[in-house]
């Protein structure tokens, strides 16, 4: 398979693909996205400049959830 890193110019749909388990933050952060029709369009960054959400905190709570393997946050 191959290897996808996480930035913050890819779609939130692609990162929900990708690690489901991501769909925990999206939610603390931009509510909506999960489920949302324009997350194939919308990027990370788009996602946090909607929400006023901190795009760095952000990143590293997604890259958390990742890398921690389904574990609770």
């Amino acid at each position: 398979m191959e290897s996808v890193e996480l930035t913050s110019d890819l779609t939130v749909e692609e990162v929900l693909e990708r690690w489901p388990e991501t769909a925990v933050i999206f939610r603390k952060y931009a509510d909506a996205c999960v489920g949302c029709n324009l997350a194939a369009f919308c990027t990370v960054e788009d996602a946090a400049r909607e929400y006023d959400a901190d795009l760095n905190c952000m990143m590293v709570d997604l890259q958390t959830s990742i890398t921690s393997e389904g574990k609770s946050l």
